[in-house]
C-alpha cells in the first residue's frame, strides 16, 4: 500500500493563500526587528532563570541562543508558526469531516487571519505558545492523515512525541480532545459506531492519550514553577467564586452541556424532524451567548474586539433565522451533507475547549494589551461556527471571492493591530533616545515615569517596570538605575531596599543603589499627533525631564 500524498492535487492554491494571509496580517511586526514589549525585557535579561522559575527550563536556552540572534528571531518564528498552523488546519479540515474544499479554506485562513492573540508574532516570550500550537497542529495531521485502519504505528508515535512537546503550553493538555476525537470520529467511520471500536481504538493508540497524562505527572513532580511564579497555573477560580473567571466558567460548562445534548437529539431524528431545525436554532442562540460573553472582554477602541464580537453575533443571526427557515419549509430539512449542526456544535465545542482552560486559572482572555495571548485556542472555534453560518447561508455563486473577501477583511484589521505594535515600539525607541541625550537622567539612579500619551501605546496599554528598566539599561548600557512609574512612588519608598535588591539581576536593574534623590521623566503626547506619525517618523511625543530632591514631595 502507497503512502497517502502530504497535499491532494489542487490543495496547492489555497496552502499559497493561507501563507500569504499569514505574511499580510502578522508579519509587519519585522518592521521593527528589535522591538522588545513587557516581560522581552525580563527574558532577555535572564532566559535561564526565568524558566527555570516557570517550569519550562527546556525553554531558557532556546530563548537565549534566539536573543543572541536578535530579537527579529522570534518575530519571524512567529509568522512562521502561523503558517504552519493554518496550512496544518487545512490539511485536517480535509480528512473525513465533509466539508468542501472553499469550507476548509476559509477555516484554516480565518484561524490564520482573526485578530485573537494578536501578539503572537511580537512578544518574544510568546514563543512558546506559537511553537507548541505549530507542533499540536503538526502532531494532530499526523494522526488523521490515514484512516486508523492503515497499517503502520511510526507517524503516531512521532504524533505522540510532538503532542508531549506542544504540553509546554499547558493548555493545550485538554484541547488533546479534538484530536482525539477527530480519531475515534474516522476509526467510527470505517467500523461502525460502537463501544468494541472505541475500545479498540483506545488499544491501539493508548499512547496517545498517554501523553498529556505522563507529561502533567512529570511537571508536577518534576519541573512545578517557583519563587516569584509558585502560584503560577494553579487552580484558583473555585476559589473565586464571584470573579469574572468563574462566572465565565460556569457559563461556558453550560453552553458545552447543552451543545452536547442538542447534537444528541440531532442524531436521533429525522433530518426533516421539527427538533432538527430547533437544534440550529438553539446553536444559533448559544453563539449569541458567547458573543454576550465576548462583549464583557474589550472596549470599543479596540478593532478587534469589535471584529471578533460583530462576527459572532453575525453567526449567531445567521444560524438562528436558517433554523427558523428550516422550520417554515416543514419537513424539507437539509441533507445530511449540507447539515450545519454538526459544524455549529464543533465549533462551539472547540471554543469552550480553548477559553476554558484559561478561565479555571483565573486568566480572563481580554483584548487588554498583553492578556490576549489567552486567546490561543479561539480562533479554531470561531472560524468553525464560522463555516456553519457559511453553509448557512448556502453561498454558491462567487462563494470563492466571498470568502476571500471575508478573510482579506479580517486579515486586514490583524494588520492594523500589528502596526500599532510597530508604533508602540517607535515611540519606546523616542524615549530611548531622549533619556541617552539626558544628562539630568545620567546622573542619578533613580528615575520616575509619567506616561501622558498611553493612547499611543499598543492598547492603550500602560507601560511596566519592565519597560521601563529596558529602556534605562538600553539608553546607558548598564543596570543602575531603577524605573519607577508616578503612581507606584508611594509603594516603592515603602517597599524594602533588600528585597528590591534581591530581584535586581533578574528584572535589568542589578547594579542599583537605593536613592531617593531622582528625575521625573514626562512623556507628553504632540497634540494632534497620532500612530500614524509613529510609523513614518514624525514627531508624535515630547519627553521633559525634571530634578526631585526628594521623592517623598511625589507621594
Amino acid at each position: 500500500m502507497t503512502a497517502a500524498p502530504l497535499m491532494a492535487r489542487g490543495d496547492r492554491g489555497p496552502l499559497v493563500g493561507i501563507v500569504v494571509v499569514a505574511i499580510v496580517a502578522w508579519s509587519t511586526t519585522l518592521l521593527a526587528p528589535e522591538a522588545r514589549y513587557w516581560d522581552d525585557w525580563v527574558a532577555s535579561s535572564d532566559p535561564i532563570g526565568l524558566y527555570h522559575d516557570l517550569g519550562l527550563p527546556w525553554m531558557g536556552p532556546i530563548v537565549q541562543a534566539l536573543f543572541a540572534l536578535g530579537p527579529w528571531t522570534f518575530k519571524l518564528l512567529g509568522v512562521v508558526s502561523a503558517i504552519v498552523v493554518g496550512c496544518m488546519t487545512y490539511l485536517v479540515a480535509g480528512r473525513g469531516l465533509s466539508l468542501s474544499q472553499v469550507e476548509r479554506w476559509l477555516v484554516a485562513a480565518l484561524v490564520v487571519a482573526l485578530p485573537l492573540n494578536t501578539a503572537r508574532s511580537a512578544l518574544a516570550v510568546l514563543l512558546t505558545y506559537s511553537l507548541s500550537m505549530a507542533l499540536f497542529m503538526i502532531a494532530w495531521y499526523l494522526v488523521v492523515r490515514r484512516p486508523p485502519a492503515s497499517p503502520g504505528r511510526v507517524r503516531y508515535l512521532v504524533a505522540a512525541v510532538l503532542f508531549f512537546i506542544s504540553f509546554s503550553t499547558a493548555s493545550l493538555l485538554p484541547f488533546i480532545a479534538a484530536p482525539a476525537a477527530h480519531l475515534l470520529f474516522l476509526g467510527a467511520s470505517e467500523s461502525g459506531w460502537s463501544w468494541r471500536t472505541v475500545r479498540r481504538l483506545i488499544a491501539r493508540f493508548w499512547y496517545l492519550g498517554a501523553a498529556p497524562v505522563v507529561f502533567w505527572i512529570v511537571r508536577t513532580l518534576c519541573f512545578q514553577p517557583t519563587a516569584l511564579y509558585e502560584d503560577y497555573n494553579r487552580f484558583i477560580t473555585l476559589a473565586r467564586p464571584l470573579s469574572v473567571a468563574t462566572r465565565g466558567t460556569l457559563l461556558l460548562a453550560v453552553l458545552a452541556v447543552v451543545t452536547v445534548v442538542v447534537v444528541i437529539v440531532w442524531r436521533r431524528v429525522a433530518p426533516g424532524h421539527p427538533a432538527a431545525s430547533l437544534g440550529v436554532v438553539a446553536l444559533g442562540g448559544l453563539t449569541g451567548a458567547v458573543a454576550v460573553l465576548m462583549s464583557r472582554l474589550g472596549d470599543a477602541r479596540s478593532l478587534a474586539w469589535v471584529a471578533v464580537t460583530a462576527l459572532l453575533v453575525a453567526c449567531a443571526v445567521v444560524l438562528v433565522a436558517h433554523g427558523i427557515r428550516l422550520l417554515v419549509r416543514r419537513g424539507r430539512g437539509e441533507a445530511q451533507r449540507d447539515a450545519v449542526v454538526p459544524i455549529a456544535a464543533t465549533g462551539l465545542l472547540l471554543l469552550l475547549l480553548g477559553t476554558l482552560p484559561y478561565l479555571v486559572v483565573d486568566k480572563v482572555p481580554t483584548f487588554a494589551d498583553w492578556e490576549v495571548r489567552h486567546q490561543l485556542l479561539m480562533p479554531i472555534g470561531i472560524a468553525v461556527i464560522v463555516v456553519a453560518a457559511w453553509r448557512a447561508l448556502g453561498p454558491r455563486r462567487g462563494e470563492r471571492a466571498i470568502a476571500v473577501g471575508v478573510v482579506t477583511a479580517f486579515a486586514l484589521v490583524s494588520l492594523w493591530t500589528t502596526l500599532t505594535l510597530v508604533a508602540d515600539w517607535r515611540k519606546q525607541a523616542a524615549v530611548i533616545e531622549a533619556l541617552r541625550a539626558s544628562d539630568a537622567v545620567r546622573g542619578v539612579s533613580t528615575v520616575v515615569f509619567a506616561d501622558g500619551a498611553q493612547a499611543l501605546n499598543f492598547g492603550d496599554r500602560p507601560y511596566s517596570t519592565f519597560d521601563y528598566h529596558g529602556w534605562l539599561g538600553v539608553a546607558f548600557g548598564d543596570r543602575t538605575r531603577y524605573g519607577v512609574d508616578a503612581a507606584q512612588v508611594g509603594a516603592f519608598l515603602d517597599a524594602d531596599p533588600e528585597a528590591l535588591e534581591q530581584l535586581g539581576s533578574r528584572y535589568g536593574y542589578g547594579g542599583y543603589q537605593y536613592s531617593t534623590e531622582a528625575v521625573r521623566v514626562d512623556i507628553e503626547q504632540v497634540p494632534g499627533a497620532s500612530r500614524f506619525d509613529l510609523l513614518v517618523g514624525s514627531p508624535a511625543i515630547e519627553v521633559v525631564v525634571t530634578p526631585i530632591d526628594d521623592l517623598e514631595k511625589l507621594r
